[in-house]
Formats: structure tokens, sequence, C-alpha cells
């Protein structure tokens, strides 16, 4: 073989591998875009009772003012899951409930006299349901919890 046609073998080698290395990295570009697209929060709402997951260790009740529709919010947080309610005069609702990975939310009472949710333990913590109750205590949410421990 001469020397002209080993260089034009070799050009053609590098341009076909180029070409098939641009194609893979568009593939997956396209497809990582895709998986890191932000995803909507599943989220428990008093218009549609479903559920969904969030976290922390200690309950923590946090009232914030909403100008917009003059009702009083505030969540409460603990290891099961989180609670958004709001009051309006004298009524609660639930704003929207969200459990950790491990519970489920399940909506025993909408409003508007009582607020109650309770988060039940699935697989590893199965047997450590939490109730949390709220009530509107001066146009404010106001929670108290039940932990509920089961022996197995």
């Amino acid at each position: 073989m001469s020397r002209p046609r080993v260089l034009v073998a070799v050009a053609a080698w590098l341009v076909v591998v180029a070409g098939v290395s641009a194609l893979v990295w568009v593939v997956i570009s396209r497809a990582g875009d895709e998986l890191a697209a932000p995803q909507q929060p599943l989220v428990a709402r008093t218009e549609q009772p479903t559920a969904s997951p969030s976290t922390s260790p200690s309950p923590s009740p946090s009232p914030s003012l909403d100008p917009g529709q003059g009702e009083q919010r505030a969540s409460w947080q603990g290891s099961a899951g989180l609670i958004i309610a709001a009051c309006d005069g004298s009524g609660i609702r639930l704003v929207s409930a969200q459990p950790t990975d491990g519970f489920h939310a399940e909506i025993k009472d909408g409003g508007p006299d009582e607020l109650e949710v309770e988060f039940e333990g699935r697989e590893e913590r199965s047997g450590s349901d939490v109730t949390v109750v709220a009530h509107c205590v001066s146009g404010v949410p106001t929670f108290r919890t039940q932990d509920e421990e089961e022996d197995d």
C-alpha cells in the first residue's frame, strides 16, 4: 500500500470515529437532560386527597401570613413527613401533606373543625405510625402529634 492510500484510509477512519462519537454524545446528552429535568412533587391537597414525599426530625410549627387570601398558614414537620395547613377565620384546611420515604399519608379529617393526617410506616418503618391533628387557635394552625409504635 502506498503512503497516500494509508493517509486517506486513516483520515477516513478518523472522520467515521468523530461522526459516531458526536452522535453518541448527542444521544447521551438528550437522555441526561430528560433524567435531570425537575420532577413535580407529589402533594396531597384538600381538593385532591392523595399524598406524597418530604423530611425532618422534629415537629416545628412555623406560621406565615398569606396576604392574598387573608389566611394564616403554618407547617408541621417531623420524621414522618410535612403538613401545611391554613386557617381562615376559625376553619382549618389542608394545603398539603408530604410523607417522607418509608411512609404514606392518609387524610382522616380535612376540616373545617379539625385536620387529621395519619402517616403510616411502610416496609422497614412498619408499625411507626404518626397521627397529626391540627386546629385553628386564634386564627393560626396549631399542631399536636400522636406517635403509635407497634411491636412486631
